[in-house]
């Protein structure tokens, strides 16, 4: 279906995807770039709280909260990245910094554990968002600098739809390395007493959401009762959950290091074309396109 899809879009007069967009260079860096960081960037968003309340013991509400750092950051360096673009027109050393903090901040993440503190966490927060922050409307600047104005939605569309294939198949990898890893952890580490404690509750193994929700952990409780100390059963029990939980969230973090530094691969490969000061007019948009399209036109 995918060869169809581009043989059709190849032939039609209004592509709702036009692939020749890929023979402009800085269009195809772009967005592959683009596409490991927000791959990236929403494995934070959704797996740093899992990690807070899971692993740190934090409530729901302070998961959700502890994302304002990451948040803070990105916009501080989005806004100052902006403004170094409109003032300079130089793009390249920019990205290539900021896809380094975001490479070494993903990586400073992947070490927290159950000891980290809080104020360690909001610091690699931070420093993640600033490292993630620039990459968020400098790919649009730059993509929408080497086509004509009639090609902007276009152009625009198409980075976009991109970055959200990405985030959606990152999140499903990233969900699968972190329930294959908690699941292995966990079946692994429970002495045979407890799986039969738990008896059909142990398909919740491949869940750690499930185990760590309020309901559960009730019904949990009840299950320990037959314990010769049902309190200490069960606190060693979460423990062994908070353990295999920060194993897991912590190789999650080790592949997205990998992910975001292989876009910082990428971005060496970055063209650099002086951003334009001026919109051209429409009626040179169809002569410029196919110079655009291959490439060779500022």
């Amino acid at each position: 279906m995918g060869v169809l899809f581009v043989l059709r879009e190849l032939r039609a007069d209004e592509p709702v995807l036009n692939p020749r967009l890929f023979r402009n260079s800085v269009f195809a860096v772009s967005t592959l770039a683009g596409a490991f960081q927000f791959a990236a960037m929403y494995a934070a968003i959704y797996y740093l709280p899992l990690f807070v309340q899971g692993v740190m013991g934090k409530t729901a509400t302070s998961s959700g909260i502890i994302l304002m750092p990451m948040m803070a950051g990105a916009i501080l360096t989005s806004i100052g990245a902006g403004q170094l673009l409109a003032r300079t027109g130089r793009y390249k050393v920019v990205l290539i910094v900021s896809f380094a903090v975001a490479t070494g901040a993903m990586y400073l993440v992947s070490r927290m554990g159950i000891s980290t503190s809080r104020s360690t966490l909001i610091f690699n927060m931070f420093v993640l968002g600033l490292g993630l922050g620039v990459a968020m409307s400098s790919f649009t600047v730059i993509v929408q600098n080497q086509y004509p104005v009639s090609r902007l939605g276009e152009v625009s569309a198409g980075l976009q739809f991109f970055r959200t294939i990405a985030s959606t198949i990152g999140l499903a990898i990233f969900g699968t390395i972190l329930n294959s890893g908690f699941s292995s952890a966990m079946r692994g580490t429970l002495s045979p007493q407890v799986k039969t404690a738990l008896g059909t509750k142990a398909a919740q193994l491949d869940n750690p959401q499930t185990l760590l929700s309020t309901n559960s952990q009730t019904e949990l409780k009840r299950l320990f009762a037959g314990f010769a100390d049902p309190v200490t059963a069960f606190n060693s029990f979460m423990d062994t959950v908070r353990h295999a939980l920060q194993h897991s969230i912590s190789t999650l973090f080790l592949v997205g290091t990998f992910v975001v530094a292989a876009g910082f691969v990428v971005v060496l490969f970055l063209k650099e074309v002086p951003l334009r000061t001026t919109h051209m007019k429409e009626a040179d948009d169809l002569a410029v396109d196919e110079l655009v399209e291959a490439g060779v036109a500022d």
